[in-house]
């Protein structure tokens, strides 16, 4: 996961398990941008856009193209999920190889106490995840 949120990669087999569905999208396309936010009164935030597009490739029970939309849905939610506890995971071990911190200072630079700011920051950021899985169809095998 941490490829495809670099945006490194175009194509990647991603795994999609629910309690009731478990299939494997062949990701065509994907992108993701971020942004770093600071709203005045309030925590600041990174708000992390992630679209992919792809196709059903595997799956253990017969899927229907009737519910791609169903699909989509419940890829998005289970790579949210994977995504906002890999952000979570790198802040608590306090490393950022995602680069927000680089981004900040970039946009932030005032002085010499940004790295500091930073510091202090991104131990207490929350991230706003956004995941949109576009299917363009099935290509499976059972």
């Amino acid at each position: 996961m941490f490829n495809v949120l670099q945006d490194v990669i175009d194509k990647v087999d991603v795994k999609v398990k629910t309690d009731d569905l478990y299939f494997i999208i062949s990701a065509e396309n994907v992108s993701v941008h971020y942004s770093i936010h600071q709203p005045s009164g309030q925590p600041p935030y990174i708000h992390l856009n992630l679209k992919i597009t792809g196709i059903l490739e595997e799956a253990k029970h017969r899927l229907s193209e009737n519910k791609m939309d169903l699909y989509g849905q419940a890829a998005s939610k289970d790579i949210k999920e994977r995504v906002e506890a890999l952000l979570e995971k790198f802040q608590q071990a306090n490393v950022d190889p995602m680069g927000f911190g680089l981004l900040y200072r970039a946009i932030h630079f005032t002085n010499e106490s940004e790295l500091k700011d930073w510091q202090e920051m991104y131990a207490n950021l929350k991230f706003d995840v956004h995941v949109e899985t576009e299917m363009k169809g099935i290509g499976l095998v059972n």
